[in-house]
Order: C-alpha cells, then structure tokens, then sequence
C-alpha cells in the first residue's frame, strides 16, 4: 500500500520521502492518514483518476472503505 500511495503521489519518475506515508505507532496497518487536506484532497483526486473514477477501486487504493471515501468526497465538494 505504501508504494501505491507513494506512486500516486509522485509528482516526477522518482519517489522521494515526501511522498511515503510511514505509519505512527499505535496506527493500523492501511489506516489512511495524511497530514494535511490539501494532500488528502490531492491524493483522492489522483486515486479516482488512477482508477476511472471507480470509487469502490480507489477507498481500495487508499486504504480506506467506500463510506469513508463518500465522507471525504463531500466534505471536499467531490461527489
């Protein structure tokens, strides 16, 4: 999930440590955690984008369920 993340989130060929998400302790493995909505926001977009907008493939990607990902799209004015 991490290379996944990280490859969305890549902004060239390479993948740099901006782009990894390392879990915290105390962290679920896949739970979903960015540090900023901007990034949230960014990620989701190329998630659906990465999937033809398959919503149920994309809160695959990110580690998230479906109902989580509606959440996010409204909260950001997505859906």
């Amino acid at each position: 999930m991490v290379v996944r993340r990280a490859t969305l989130l890549a902004k060239d060929d390479w993948i740099t440590t901006g782009e990894i998400d390392i879990p915290d302790k105390g962290r679920q493995p896949g739970e979903y955690s960015l540090n900023d909505e901007r990034t949230e926001r960014a990620t989701i977009l190329k998630a659906l984008e990465a999937t033809g907008n398959d919503r149920k493939a994309a809160a695959r990607l990110l580690g998230i369920s479906r109902s989580t990902l509606y959440l996010k799209l409204r909260k950001y004015r997505l859906d």
